[in-house]
């Protein structure tokens, strides 16, 4: 009995731990148990992390979104001169007066420069103007908008005023008039539609009509900032006759395309290499057999493209 009972005792003693290995058990235990509640796990601080780089990306692109709206829009606002200190109703630009006087201009050629203003390449055409198509009875002049021209954002807006002001004080002075032929420069191209769709409405009003020819070299066609396309869409719609000269290889922005209300003529294949493709279709004009009125006979088809032959 006495072996049976310390059998019993050795082996429920196999089951049972010492004081000491309870303690160290215990430790270990309130060890890992302040360790889990104190440091997050790599899972958590992960999730928090991934959830900054998304706020962070939200917040990015929603200001980068707003920039993207806001910037072309405030341009547009400035270009249109909506605000007191950007708008102007009246440029007062007087033209010249003609050697015989008012009364006697029937013909008028009126001519409005590019961005960069008068410079050599307009002094020929105004000379060749002048030699070729000149008579007692027209008129030929330029219209200095350099002031403003060279404003990129505001010049096609500005243009289209100063246009119909050269318009209103052709029609006033000149009273007997019987053909306007307006010629635009790349930007100048706003004014000079402009001033035919000005003459073309006033006249129109009035018991007789005016003749009206729109030639347009190298158009810029952009106007402000948010209208692409302004110039196909309007360029050359009120003239009697309209047509472009194009130069299609060139770096300016706007200019490369034909215009489908008028009819145009391709002059890119005969430039040659030392001249700028921007300024050639105005070097050309100038040297051309067809300046100044085109006549019935050479009239070309709105809407076409023809390229010129040497």
């Amino acid at each position: 009995g006495l072996v049976s009972q310390c059998s019993s005792f050795a082996v429920g003693t196999k089951n049972l731990s010492s004081p000491l290995t309870r303690t160290n058990n215990e430790s270990k235990f309130s060890t890992d148990l302040k360790r889990s509640a104190c440091t997050p796990s790599v899972t958590t601080a992960g999730y928090g992390l991934s959830n900054l780089c998304m706020s962070l990306r939200r917040n990015i692109l929603k200001t980068v979104g707003v920039g993207v709206i806001a910037i072309p829009i405030a341009g547009e606002v400035y270009s249109r001169g909506f605000f007191p200190p950007f708008r102007r109703n009246k440029y007062d630009i007087p033209l010249d007066e003609p050697k015989g006087g008012w009364d006697s201009v029937t013909d008028a050629t009126i001519v409005f420069h590019g961005a960069g203003g008068q410079d050599t390449n307009t002094d020929v055409l105004m000379s060749a103007l002048n030699n070729e198509v000149g008579t007692s009875k027209s008129y030929e002049t330029i219209v200095d908008w350099s002031e403003w021209s060279q404003n990129i954002l505001k010049a096609s807006f500005v243009g289209q005023t100063i246009g119909k002001e050269i318009a209103a004080q052709l029609l006033s002075k000149a009273k007997n008039i019987e053909t306007v032929h307006v010629i635009g420069i790349s930007v100048g191209s706003f004014a000079a539609n402009s001033c035919i769709d000005k003459v073309k409405q006033e006249r129109q009003k009035s018991s007789g009509d005016v003749y009206s020819q729109l030639t347009l070299l190298d158009p810029f066609c952009q106007r402000g900032v948010l209208d692409l396309t302004y110039g196909d869409r309007n360029f050359g719609k009120n003239a009697d006759y309209p047509q472009q000269y194009l130069n299609t290889d060139d770096p300016v922005p706007f200019t490369n395309k034909s215009l489908s209300k008028c009819a145009c003529i391709d002059v890119t294949a005969l430039r040659p290499t030392e001249i700028f493709g921007h300024d050639w279709p105005l070097i050309y004009y100038s040297k051309s057999k067809k300046l100044g009125l085109v006549s019935a006979s050479d009239k070309l088809s709105i809407g076409k493209v023809y390229f010129a032959e040497k």
